[in-house]
């Protein structure tokens, strides 16, 4: 038996931040991610998504390296910037209860 759509990912959820650049640093990113990640562990959502452009070390520092997220995936030449070039966009995932 199949499980309909919706079911099969009711235990995961998409989230996003931006932090205007006169308060980077501050330590606001991580501490708004970890409100994120205890709300939705008390919902039940087992696993979480997210992603940032490539050139962002900040981010990667911030979700990979502190937060242990893991890389996902890469979508090639995914968005253009302001400056006319492109960048890809990296896909990151944390699964916050296996069971």
């Amino acid at each position: 038996m199949l499980t309909p759509p919706e079911r099969m990912t009711e235990h995961m959820a998409i989230w996003g931040i931006a932090i205007h650049p006169d308060f980077q640093g501050l330590g606001l990113g991580k501490r708004l991610i970890e409100l994120i990640e205890e709300y939705v562990k008390k919902k039940g959502i087992k696993k979480l998504h997210a992603s940032y452009f490539e050139p962002n070390i900040n981010a990667k520092r911030l979700y990979v390296d502190k937060l242990n997220y893991e890389i996902e995936g890469r979508q090639k030449f995914a968005t253009k910037l302001k400056d006319g070039t492109y960048a890809d966009i990296i896909l990151i995932d944390k699964i916050l209860d296996q069971q």
